[in-house]
């Protein structure tokens, strides 16, 4: 896009002064050297590989203008707006961020949309230059709209008003509108005002300039005559096009071209210069030009149109240049800025967006580089040549040669041609060793330049599997393998032999280090598996660490650390005490360790299987590199990786070399950037502004909220919290935090995110809110409520004190009139009472005639306590010779009602078993449902509320079983002190409502000599009482059971009195009461 006018970072004083030697001294670049471009096309999500321009908001979202829409990136995912999201038809060529915050979208076609608030509005244009609004939310449907002709190529905000540029309609000035204005007003610059019918794009300057590509030349905005007036500044072509602006850091001057290469004016002198393909240039066709933070200079451009294109990168050190051969895959770049992360951001024409992420890391590939990618060892000798081990044979690097001869891929030692190199390490003595797959091992005289093999210490290493190799400070090697430690003299020629039994925690040796002070470190896989070596011994000292897991890496950093990686982290060892452990829980990537490479700042390098991570010993924080920013090589080596002597770290992976400049890593971002980007209120969007009040039906709210950091994405995590609502913060790595049902109060959110670095920023983003409550609960409503009642009480309590005099008056008259009345009716009454109670007495000795004694059975205690003088609850107890029978009947109320019940229930079992034989329990309990209901001649048909809840027992003296069967009530089963429930069935004896008849279930029960079956009606549990006046309960029956079963069966019925009457205390018995107990013989 043209017109952007945006800087950032820091610039280089020097990028001027040494700017025309970068020009035509082009930086070396390795064959097989490869830059890190990550793409993305429509297959990530693109709505459309054509991307016009790139932009990045206030919020830090990414905005890219697309051949089908607008695309906003937060660096995990893209989302896209078309028409049908209230866009503007035809592709957006143009992207604006106003100081307002609002987004102008300029289409292909000529229409024009704007983004203000979350909230997608499209602009239509009249004749007369009012600008009407038609407004939709992105989920509205789409309404018909007229537009400007031609493309809109720029859109720049400048002295307080818009300015739109397009390829048909000249350009247009809008008035900056209000919030949501729905009308605009404004001019259009044409031919007659000194533009042209096509404009290309707009540039501001620092210096207050505004600038119009043109295909008639620049034009300069001229604010006397308020119109555009021909800018040729000395020294620029008229013959090509210009095509791009841009202002550097210094105040010069850069001109892109058509086909006409690249100028620069000088801010000083105002010397025009010119740079084309023969002085450092890609390509003659400039489309667009950057500045980055270092105040290097970008240029991207194409031979011609239809040609790929390329960036030429302008430093001190020179001018490099990305292209389709060294990583970037583009081919028509027509936009590029830098984010806040110091990312080069791309878009392209054809191939979608690339984003640059810094040339820290550079990988190097077969076959250019290396005979295979797959790169096992790595090293660099005292002369500085490089050395390479692969899957495939060795690469060697002289960077002192001629460009062309600098790489070597053959010409090794046949023995060293295509077989796997595992391990490479030069010595203090001119030797460079060479271990390979065949587990033997060469030595290249660095003196005499030639490739030697060691019989002697070859044939020590014969049947073993070589898995590691170091050399001391002695020039010593030391060589580990699957069954001993191996040291070769290299001036003696000798070697000798180390195992357990010298000391060493294990025969198999995984890792070998020497640190600072000559100690040599041995890893091996055997438990307890870390041993220390002192120089000029033969003494090997094993060190505490850790007993399950072996070393598969060691090294030291400048503070005097030893650092052991492991299958289960990183562990810092200081005096041989472990003294730092780092897991996945602190930022590794993964807890299994390949390499560890410190540099040259005391930074550790952690190489794993799913990158690279970096522990900052200052700081404590732990990032991370991988395939999103760089690291390509992703999974590393065990022993391959070095520091050169320039600095730069070397790391051996499956996907190549790559080198590391830590010099070049951008700025690290130390606190990230948290925004609260949009709110949703009932599930829709509610731009909230901080102190918005709501209304107490708004309470389900949704805070979306994000720290971009395309560096890493997935790094990026965030901690929120709602004051008022949270107690405490909620980390995450989801994007939107969601309440609903929130109570009227006052609410603060925040949101703070940490990034790949590890860092939290410390202030959060906030937003204030309040939910308002209803208008019955306001205090003003409630005053005027407790006056409107006050006044009601006091009008209520007058009248009705006139109404109760007049009352009182009638009633002291009436008093009279039936006292007389009462005294006579009351000798009646009293008469009647004894009559009724001597009724009463009579049915007592009836009820208790009826039943059997209390010791009927032995073993067996009966807990009778009725509420009245007679009751409704009732025992029943039958001995048939084989099978006895127990029941306890809780019948309908209780009084003389229930007596009545329980004499028909009593009469109907002696029937049922004693006349009829029947002896299941549930069939007894059958046909005494048929017999009460008869005996109160009630029907199926009619519903009726007569009846009773009963639990019968029967014991099988021959065979020892127990069967029983209930309505409602339970059999409680003791043993051992635990408490089996059998619980009935949940329908009563002869209460029938409109349904068909139930039939009962029987159910055995697993019985043994001593245990225990009591049955009881609910009088028991439901009695009030305790200290909060409750119900018993059965859980607390339950409890008293399993304590007082092994007792005599009368200690047990005295216990039960015991506990109901305290627990009554002055409370009056609610209900009968009937507990039984037996044990079994």
């Amino acid at each position: 896009m043209y017109g952007r006018s945006s800087n950032s970072g820091i610039r280089s004083p020097f990028v001027t002064a040494l700017l025309l030697l970068s020009l035509i001294i082009l930086t070396p670049v390795l064959s097989g050297q490869n830059y890190y471009f990550e793409q993305y096309g429509s297959k990530e999500g693109l709505s459309a590989s054509k991307v016009y321009t790139v932009i990045q908001d206030a919020n830090d979202f990414i905005w890219l203008g697309t051949g089908s829409g607008v695309t906003r990136f937060d660096g995990l995912r893209f989302e896209n707006f078309s028409t049908s999201d209230s866009l503007a038809p035809g592709g957006v060529k143009s992207i604006f961020e106003d100081s307002r915050g609002r987004l102008w979208l300029g289409h292909i076609g000529g229409g024009l949309s704007i983004i203000e608030d979350n909230i997608i509005r499209r602009l239509s244009f009249s004749p007369g230059m009012f600008v009407g609004v038609d407004s939709a939310r992105i989920s509205d449907p789409v309404r018909p709209v007229t537009s400007l002709t031609g493309d809109v190529t720029g859109i720049v905000e400048y002295e307080g008003s818009i300015w739109i540029s397009t390829s048909l309609g000249g350009a247009l000035r809008l008035d900056m509108p209000a919030h949501r204005a729905v009308l605009m007003t404004g001019q259009q610059y044409m031919g007659r005002q000194g533009l042209s019918n096509d404009a290309f794009g707009f540039y501001a300057d620092r210096r207050g300039n505004l600038f119009c590509i043109t295909d008639m030349g620049i034009k300069k905005y001229d604010h006397a005559s308020d119109r555009f007036i021909p800018y040729n500044p000395e020294g620029l072509t008229r013959y090509f096009l210009t095509t791009t602006i841009f202002e550097d850091s210094r105040g010069n001057m850069w001109f892109g071209t058509f086909n006409g290469g690249l100028y620069r004016q000088d801010a000083e002198t105002g010397e025009m210069g010119f740079y084309d393909t023969r002085n450092g240039l890609w390509g003659n066709f400039v489309t667009y030009i950057l500045e980055d933070y270092r105040g290097n200079i970008w240029v991207s451009s194409m031979e011609d149109w239809e040609s790929r294109g390329g960036i030429t990168v302008f430093s001190p050190e020179g001018a490099t240049v990305f292209n389709n051969s060294n990583g970037l895959k583009a081919q028509h770049i027509l936009c590029m800025i830098e984010d806040k992360e110091k990312n080069v951001l791309i878009a392209d024409r054809d191939a979608g967006l690339f984003i640059y992420k810094g040339d820290h890391f550079t990988s190097y590939l077969a076959p250019q580089f290396l005979p295979s990618n797959d790169v096992f060892t790595i090293a660099q000798d005292p002369s500085g040549k490089y050395w390479f081990g692969t899957g495939k044979g060795m690469a060697l690097y002289n960077p002192a040669l001629k460009e062309e001869d600098r790489i070597k891929l053959n010409g090794f030692p046949p023995a060293l041609e295509g077989i796997q190199v595992n391990i490479i390490r030069p010595d203090g003595n001119e030797n460079v060793w060479i271990a390979t797959s065949g587990d033997e091992v060469y030595r290249y005289d660095m003196v005499e330049k030639n490739y030697r093999y060691d019989l002697d210490l070859n044939a020590s290493l014969r049947s073993l599997r070589i898995g590691a190799m170091t050399t001391d400070q002695r020039g010593n090697l030391w060589i580990g393998t699957d069954r001993a430690l191996i040291l070769w003299d290299v001036k003696r020629k000798e070697s000798q032999t180390f195992t357990q039994i010298n000391g060493l925690t294990g025969n198999n040796i995984t890792t070998l280090f020497c640190d600072s002070r000559g100690c040599l470190w041995i890893g091996t896989e055997e438990r307890n598996g870390l041993t220390k070596h002192i120089p000029g011994s033969n003494e090997f000292t094993s060190v505490t660490f850790r007993s399950d897991v072996h070393p598969t890496a060691i090294t030291e950093t400048p503070d005097g650390i030893i650092w052991v990686g492991t299958i289960d982290g990183l562990y810092g060892l200081k005096n041989d005490a472990v003294i730092k452990k780092i897991s996945e829980a602190d930022g590794l990537l993964m807890n299994s360790v390949n390499l560890l490479q410190p540099d040259r700042s005391g930074n550790l390098f952690i190489g794993t299987n799913l990158g690279l991570n970096r522990y900052d010993s200052n700081t404590g924080k732990i990032s991370s590199f991988n395939e999103k920013n760089g690291f390509t090589g992703i999974e590393t080596r065990p022993n391959a990786s070095f520091t050169d002597d320039m600095g730069d770290l070397w790391f051996g992976t499956s996907n190549g070399a790559m080198k590391l400049t830590p010099s070049k890593i951008p700025p690290m971002v130390t606190e990230p950037v948290t925004h609260i980007w949009r709110t949703l209120v009932n599930y829709e969007i509610f731009p909230m502004r901080d102190g918005v009040r709501l209304m107490h039906t708004q309470n389900r709210i949704i805070f979306d909220f994000l720290s971009i950091c395309l560096v890493n994405p997935g790094a990026v995590r965030y901690q929120f919290m709602l004051e008022g609502a949270d107690e405490d913060w909620i980390t995450t790595d989801q994007s939107r935090a969601a309440y609903s049902s929130l109570g009227p109060g006052r609410y603060t959110f925040m949101v703070r995110a940490s990034n790949n670095y590890g860092y939290w920023n410390e202030v959060p983003a906030k937003l204030s809110f309040s939910i308002r409550g209803p208008v019955y609960a306001t205090s003003w409503f409630i005053i005027l409520c407790a006056t409107f009642l006050a006044a009601g009480i006091y009008l209520f309590i007058t009248i009705r004190e006139r109404s109760l005099r007049r009352e009182k008056e009638y009633l002291e008259a009436k008093v009279e009139e039936r006292t007389a009345e009462v005294v006579s009716k009351s000798l009646e009454l009293e008469e009647k009472s004894r009559d009724t109670t001597a009724s009463i007495r009579y049915a007592e000795r009836i009820q208790a005639a009826m039943m059997p004694p209390e010791n009927y059975f032995n073993d067996t205690f009966v807990l009778y306590m009725p509420k009245d003088i007679v009751s409704g609850d009732f025992y029943w107890m039958h001995d048939s010779g084989f099978r006895q029978y127990i029941a306890a009947v809780d019948c309908t109320g209780h009084g003389v009602p229930g007596a009545f019940m329980s004499i028909i229930g009593h009469n109907s079992l002696n029937k049922i078993v004693r006349e009829s034989g029947i002896t299941r329990p549930s069939e007894i309990l059958d046909h005494l449902n048929i017999e009460v209901v008869h005996s109160l001649l009630q029907r199926s048909e009619k519903a009726v509320r007569d009846g009773m809840d009963i639990s019968i027992v029967s014991y099988d003296i021959l065979e020892h079983t127990v069967e029983y069967a209930g309505a409602y009530q339970p059999l409680y089963h003791v043993r051992d002190g635990v408490v089996t429930i059998y619980r009935g069935d949940r329908f009563p004896i002869g209460m029938i409502d409109g349904q068909a008849r139930k039939s009962f279930t029987n159910k055995k029960v697993d019985v043994r000599p001593g245990d225990m079956l009591y049955i009881f009606t609910d009088g028991f549990g439901d009695q009030f009482g305790g200290q909060h006046e409750k119900k018993f309960k059965t859980v607390n029956i339950r409890a008293l059971l399993s304590k007082i079963y092994m007792l005599p069966v009368d200690e047990q019925k005295r216990r039960l009195e015991k506990s109901i009457r305290e627990w009554m205390g002055g409370v009056a018995q609610v209900d009968d009461i009937l507990f039984i107990g037996t044990r079994i013989p």
